[in-house]
């Protein structure tokens, strides 16, 4: 995987995974990353985009990557089935969606235990406490996720540290068992409260009876 990618020794990987559709966020992502390259930034770092069935953003996002200069560091891919591969590969996740729900990407990035920069929209804050279990950033903010970008690039210990805690937080609330008992647990209560009123309503009619 990392030939694949020319991915060096010394590379930090960055992955982000999700359809070249604007509200994806990618070139905001692009952005962010074209800023630190403008820093100066002495951590090397690649990134890889898995672009699922593609978009209508695939030609800008290659445009982008190529005006920026970026070319030698960023690749946009579709239809891949190895994203478990991917994500081995890298050392953080990124997830710059503008719009979201509960991304099922973003849980399996926990649960591989990757250090993860995200938007803070609609369902992402759910699963990420910011600062805890990855870094959270406003939406469509290039300069806020550059810097988030920067810290988890610049620091490998503080990444260690997130990564570790997304495993800790997927695996205590986001795991197929975990979900199933809550739903168990939901079945039962809502079963215990139909036969409480089914009782309470016999009730009231015997006495209804009795007077």
């Amino acid at each position: 995987m990392r030939a694949e990618f020319e991915v060096d020794e010394s590379d930090c990987v960055l992955l982000a995974v999700g359809t070249l559709e604007r509200h994806k966020g990618h070139r905001v992502l692009l952005e962010a990353l074209a800023l630190l390259a403008n820093r100066r930034l002495n951590v090397p770092w690649k990134l890889v985009i898995a672009g699922g069935r593609g978009g209508d953003q695939y030609e800008p996002l290659l445009r982008y990557v190529r005006e920026a200069g970026l070319d030698k560091r960023v690749r946009i891919v579709t239809n891949r089935s190895d994203i478990p591969d991917l994500l081995a590969m890298a050392d953080v996740f990124v997830m710059p969606s503008i719009i979201e729900g509960l991304p099922l990407a973003l849980l399996e990035a926990m649960l591989a235990g990757k250090a993860i920069v995200a938007s803070a929209t609609a369902g992402i804050p759910e699963a990420i406490v910011h600062g805890r279990d990855g870094l959270l950033v406003p939406p469509e903010d290039a300069n806020a996720l550059a810097g988030a970008l920067h810290l988890l690039l610049t620091n490998p210990t503080r990444r260690s540290a997130l990564a570790a805690a997304a495993v800790v937080r997927a695996q205590a609330e986001f795991t197929v068992k975990t979900m199933a008992d809550r739903y168990e647990t939901l079945y039962k209560e809502a079963c215990t409260a139909r036969l409480r009123g089914v009782a309470g309503r016999w009730q009231e009619s015997h006495a209804v009876t009795a007077c």
